[in-house]
């Protein structure tokens, strides 16, 4: 079963989150620097300039997890606190999952891919 009510003590206990687990140990991704903020498109176009992708809504809550609930003794660290950060998960042609940080919790949500969120690229 994915859940998709999203929590930090969630993601750290390994309840599967669109097909990742807090305890991934999937291959190991190279992360990017933070690229800014984006629209969706266009936080796309960065990743594969950068020579990678839009991570996936778990890749990147996994990662948020890792920072925030772990301690940031394991993951790509570099997030910052109270954050958005675009996925390449996609709803529709018009809005796309993120990944969020603050007061805690790691969260998703919905939102329109016309919005600017921070980008982070995987690869």
């Amino acid at each position: 079963t994915i859940d998709t009510d999203l929590t930090a003590l969630k993601i750290a206990t390994g309840t599967e989150i669109f097909g990742i687990q807090g305890t991934y140990t999937g291959p190991t991704l190279e992360w990017s620097s933070d690229q800014g903020s984006k629209t969706w498109s266009a936080a796309g176009t960065a990743c594969a300039t950068w020579g990678g992708r839009l991570p996936k809504l778990g890749e990147i809550l996994n990662a948020l997890s890792q920072q925030f609930v772990e301690g940031g003794t394991s993951g790509p660290g570099g997030f910052a606190g109270d954050t958005i950060y675009w996925s390449s998960t996609e709803v529709d042609s018009d809005f796309a999952w993120y990944g969020y940080n603050g007061s805690g919790y790691i969260l998703n949500y919905v939102d329109s891919k016309d919005f600017e969120y921070s980008v982070r690229c995987v690869r």
